[in-house]
């Protein structure tokens, strides 16, 4: 029995987050970085660094605080951009109900 391809476009798939992130372990591996070092960069919504499960936690989402993108790049000049979430600054909070209005 033959599986046929699935060629559904609404279900993203999770292929570049993958190699993204292989990439990025090898940079890591390649420079001696470590998640724990990383994440002394990085801020945490308490403001305090966080920790490596955190940080791996971060990068394996499509897009990270703009602080945090700033950060990693500053503290490692030679970490390729594309190896990062999109840097995106994103509300806390409940998202507003589309079809709703205000008042």
């Amino acid at each position: 029995m033959q599986i046929a391809p699935n060629h559904n476009q609404s279900v993203p798939a999770p292929q570049d987050a993958d190699v993204r992130m292989r990439r990025l372990r090898v940079w890591k591996v390649e420079n001696g970085v470590t998640w724990e070092e990383m994440g002394q960069h990085m801020r945490g919504v308490t403001g305090r660094s966080v920790t490596g499960n955190a940080v791996q936690k971060a990068l394996r989402g499509a897009r990270m605080p703009v602080s945090n993108h700033k950060a990693l790049r500053d503290a490692y000049p030679n970490l390729p951009a594309e190896l990062l979430p999109t840097p995106v600054d994103v509300p806390p909070g409940p998202k507003p109900k589309a079809g709703t209005s205000a008042g």
